[in-house]
């Protein structure tokens, strides 16, 4: 199974966490009722690590000019059981990291359906955070602070009365989640680039202290329908 880890200053920030993708047995799937997983049994083919820089121009905002400023990891994966082939693509900046997974076309993998995404973030420690109770219909809800290890306990009054809402976990918070080390490190979890794809929440294991991503469904439970046609 896929994982990375990510340090800052030579201290941990986020530990070893898993990455893949669950898939739906369907009927309009690549494999049907025999589709598989995007989860496990992958070699890496190549890997390429490039540099990229840039300054452009905000139409508005606090600054004239934003610079895009990274080094990026390319990891190409073959799963031989499926005959698939995945990318996960690294962007390290200088303030943060982020991650995406990409499919290049192939016969084997021209319709899929992502039951569960399985994206990890595993916390170096019990931190302070600042979240609002995950629910795919609102995000009317005041900020909570509070260590990680009280997110359970804290939930049920976080929770204030609503037209609509539709929470998933006990431990589930919405993003973006805002986090403070003991040691004064602000650590944020968001997504980016969201384009034909469902909002990221995050689910802890609050006895790991692991982040789970999850993602908001459709009416009839799907997280994401992906067309990758020749």
């Amino acid at each position: 199974m896929p994982t990375y880890t990510l340090d800052y200053k030579r201290k941990p920030v986020i530990k070893q966490s898993e990455l893949g993708l669950e898939l739906k047995r369907d009927k309009h799937a690549s494999k049907g009722m025999n589709e598989t997983d995007l989860l496990a049994g992958f070699n890496e083919t190549s890997h390429k690590v490039s540099t990229f820089d840039e300054t452009w121009k905000p139409v508005w905002g606090e600054t004239a000019t934003i610079r895009n400023h990274y080094n990026e990891l390319e990891v190409d994966l073959n799963q031989p059981s499926s005959k698939r082939n995945i990318v996960i693509r690294f962007r390290v900046y200088n303030d943060g990291m982020g991650l995406r997974y990409e499919f290049p076309q192939q016969n084997e993998l021209n319709y899929f359906i992502v039951k569960r995404e399985h994206t990890q973030f595993a916390m170096a420690g019990d931190h302070t955070a600042y979240w609002i109770p995950g629910d795919y219909d609102t995000q009317e809800y005041e900020t909570q602070i509070s260590k990680l290890s009280e997110i359970r306990q804290r939930m049920k009054a976080a929770i204030t009365d609503n037209s609509s809402q539709t929470q998933f976990s006990p431990t589930g918070v919405q993003t973006s989640l805002q986090m403070k080390t003991a040691d004064g490190l602000y650590i944020n979890l968001h997504e980016a680039a969201l384009v034909n794809y469902p909002a990221m929440h995050l689910d802890l294991d609050d006895k790991n202290m692991v982040f789970e991503s999850w993602l908001t469904p459709d009416a009839v439970g799907n997280k994401s329908l992906c067309a990758n046609t020749l």
